[in-house]
């Protein structure tokens, strides 16, 4: 086909070199010499009164919609006895009543019109009105002019005050000064016609307040101060200029006028703002760093299941928050189906001044994790504990999802000679074999150089029957001991098992089993000092608030309750509690016997058959262990400050879950906030099945028992129990594989 058209080849090559040398060395547009293809004037229809002006803009745009910019218009008005406009900047005047057509034009191209009514007048409003002003301020008012129906713009107005020595206005502002008490009228006048006039009253101010009130700002951080003055009738004055004042500027600054405040330091000041001779009532401001809530050394258990395998994982470990966000001198000890390991690490924490927090941490292992907190029991803003749970498994189907505590620990402790005397331990977890479940509870007697003796302990591994065993153990040092309380610890006699231990104080270990997972299980938990190693029946004396949590009835669903053991220490007892099995609740209510050893080991009967063995650890306190197939695991205490009414939950409660028991379980941190009267506000920290669920907030109602039983609104079956004020449980009868028991405490 080349040979047959030569010349076609020639000429449509020449177009191409004609067409190229047109771009390089002109710029050459298909749209014409300009490149425009349109041009849109703004406002397109406007009507005004006589004297009163607009400014005009215009767009242009190629053939392909896109805007041509930089270029010169050029404005015509059709009738400029009607409208007069400047033809290079577009600033029209309003002349004499008629129409006319606004026009842009620039290379060639002239935009459509933008049509133009002259009208008259025929009312004028000012704003505001009525206006209530104290000497000295200033207010600005407006008017807006009307006709034909429609809003006139760009109006231009004479201001007038009937009485210039209660208010002074700029005749061409329109802005007003108080001058002395009384009462003026305002208008503005255009075009001959005049307003109504607006009531402005000067009055003295009677009272300023100040907003917000309390408040609670950062270090470093700021919070914006408003004021509001009322006359003696509560009318709101207008205008009016504060001046600011901070009690202690060393704690917080303030703008004189502006009311800006900025932390300085912890601690509190007062605020206020003041006006022609009246001051507001102060407001309390507290600067505080949230991140000082967490400060000092802690140690941590958290315990839960691995979302690919269903076995059971453990990370114990101790850290040191420096109060400013930082996470250093970490160690950890980390157990479950990848095995054994252990780690230094270091990270960085976040608390808002709710309570919530996360931390982010990377150990010498090269991983990295996040978690959730819920910091409380605060002393000296310091907090004493925190729930936690691990926070990195983002679609509930790969990764972790553990929950747990963490305690300020007492370095001065951090030693062989201060586990001395009579302790009780409960150990939780699982065998070898994936979705196994068993618990040991028990008692030693330490005697403060690592010799453990005089232990007995029970185990209930849900499938066989309950074993209880003498045995005897050691605690040794570790590098570790002295930074963070780590122990080793081994069984010598009767048990087998070897772990590490953190000491919180010489009341309460955490200890983890350090054998591997695969041939030995992996078991968990807490030791807590004895108050006596000559304990009785009337050990037991009054009522009691206990949760359990253990295996259901159904494979792969949990068992869990909570409820009131009445003991009258004679070994008697009553039992009231809900309990749901496999996410069926039912309340249980059973007489009881109970025999009290001198180690604090206690068998409970019901109708003559052991049910389930406690260790006790102090008056109306212990672990509790029941003895049939559930193998549930929990705690009792006393209640105490009873009968209990809505005003029981009262204040700001930190909470989270303890650990499952079963695998896919929903692991939470939050807080809990409640006005006393049954109106409760949670927000909370939520890692499941479906993934992580940041701040999750909801509202409900509660109804609290004479008996401290308490329920919501909500329609889940939800049942609380109040142990005192300061602390309550919650049973959640959630799915798809467990009820959730939470604790909840100031």
């Amino acid at each position: 086909m080349i040979e047959r058209h030569p010349l076609g080849l020639r000429y449509k090559a020449a177009s191409l070199l004609l067409f190229a040398l047109c771009v390089f060395v002109t710029g050459c547009k298909h749209s014409g010499s300009s490149g425009i293809s349109s041009i849109s004037v703004t406002p397109t229809e406007l009507s005004m009164a006589v004297n009163g002006t607009q400014q005009f803009s215009a767009t242009a745009v190629d053939s392909s919609g896109n805007t041509i910019s930089s270029l010169t218009f050029t404005w015509a008005s059709s009738a400029p006895s009607v409208m007069s406009i400047n033809s290079s900047t577009g600033l029209a005047t309003a002349v004499a009543i008629g129409t006319a057509q606004i026009t842009a034009a620039a290379s060639g191209v002239t935009s459509a019109p933008g049509a133009v009514t002259v009208t008259a007048i025929t009312s004028i409003a000012v704003a505001p009105s009525p206006a209530f002003m104290a000497v000295n301020n200033t207010l600005q008012f407006s008017a807006t002019a009307t006709g034909s129906g429609v809003t006139l713009p760009g109006t231009s107005f004479t201001w007038a005050s009937s009485a210039p020595n209660v208010i002074s206005i700029g005749s061409t502002t329109g802005l007003a000064t108080a001058v002395a008490t009384g009462t003026a009228q305002i208008t503005a006048t255009a075009n001959g016609v005049t307003s109504a006039g607006a009531t402005a009253t000067v009055s003295a101010i009677s009272i300023i307040t100040v907003a917000p009130s309390p408040a609670v700002v950062m270090v470093s951080g700021t919070e914006q101060f408003v004021a509001t003055a009322k006359d003696s009738n509560n009318d709101l004055i207008a205008g009016t200029t504060f001046n600011w004042v901070s009690s202690a500027p060393n704690v917080a600054t303030i703008g004189s006028n502006t009311g800006l405040v900025s932390g300085i330091s912890l601690g509190t000041t007062q605020i206020t703002a003041s006006a022609n001779g009246v001051t507001s009532a102060p407001a309390t401001l507290t600067v505080t760093n949230p991140q000082g809530e967490l400060s000092g050394t802690y140690a941590f258990l958290l315990q839960g299941f691995d979302d690919v395998s269903s076995d059971q994982f453990a990370i114990i470990g101790s850290f040191s928050a420096d109060g400013n966000g930082n996470i250093i001198g970490g160690v950890e000890d980390i157990n479950g189906p990848g095995g054994y390991q252990s780690a230094s690490f270091q990270g960085t924490y976040a608390l808002g001044f709710d309570g919530r927090g996360k931390a982010t941490i990377s150990n010498s292992l090269g991983a990295s994790n996040t978690f959730a907190l819920a910091v409380g029991s605060l002393n000296g803003g310091v907090a004493s504990d925190a729930r936690v749970i691990e926070f990195d498994d983002t679609t509930g189907s790969t990764g972790k999802r553990g929950t747990g505590a963490i305690y300020l620990q007492t370095p001065s402790t951090f030693g062989l000679s201060s586990i001395h005397g009579p302790y009780a331990l409960q150990f939780f977890g699982q065998l070898a074999s994936t979705g196994s479940w068993y618990v040991n509870t028990g008692a030693f007697i330490a005697d403060g150089n690592g010799n453990l003796n005089n232990g007995e302990l029970d185990t209930n591994s849900a499938t066989a029957p309950v074993q209880n065993a003498s045995f005897t153990g050691t605690l040794a040092t570790t590098s570790s001991t002295s930074a963070n309380g780590r122990l080793a610890f081994g069984f010598a006699s009767g048990a087998q098992a070897t772990g590490v231990m953190y000491i919180v104080s010489a009341s309460q270990m955490l200890f983890m089993e350090t054998d591997p997972e695969s041939s030995n299980g992996i078991e968990a938990g807490q030791v807590l000092a004895q108050t006596s190693n000559s304990f009785s029946n009337a050990s037991l004396n009054g009522v009691t608030v206990e949760y359990e949590q253990g295996l259901g009835s159904t494979t792969n669903r949990g068992a869990a309750g909570v409820g009131l053991i009445s003991f009258n220490s004679a070994g008697a007892a009553t039992l009231n509690r809900d309990y749901d099995d496999s996410g069926t609740t039912t309340t249980q209510a059973e007489s009881l016997s109970y025999s009290v050893s001198a180690n604090g080991r206690t068998i409970m009967e019901a109708s003559g058959t052991p049910v389930a063995i406690l260790y006790v650890v102090d008056q109306n306190k212990g672990f509790i262990m029941s003895l049939g197939g559930s193998a549930t695991r929990g705690f009792f205490e006393g209640q105490s400050a009873g009968p209990f009414s809505n005003a029981s939950i009262s204040g700001s409660y930190f909470l989270g879950s303890i650990p499952p028991s079963v695998a896919n379980p929903n692991v939470v941190s939050g807080m809990l906030s409640s006005d006393g009267s049954g109106n409760v506000t949670v927000t909370q920290d939520v890692s499941s099945g479906n993934g992580l669920f940041v701040a999750e907030t909801g509202l409900l109602g509660v109804t609290v028992g004479a008996n401290g039983r308490t329920t919501d609104n909500l329609g889940v079956n939800n049942v609380y129990y109040i142990v005192s004020p300061t602390k309550f449980l919650l049973l959640i009868s959630n799915g798809p594989s467990a009820p959730e028991v939470d604790i909840i405490q100031h």
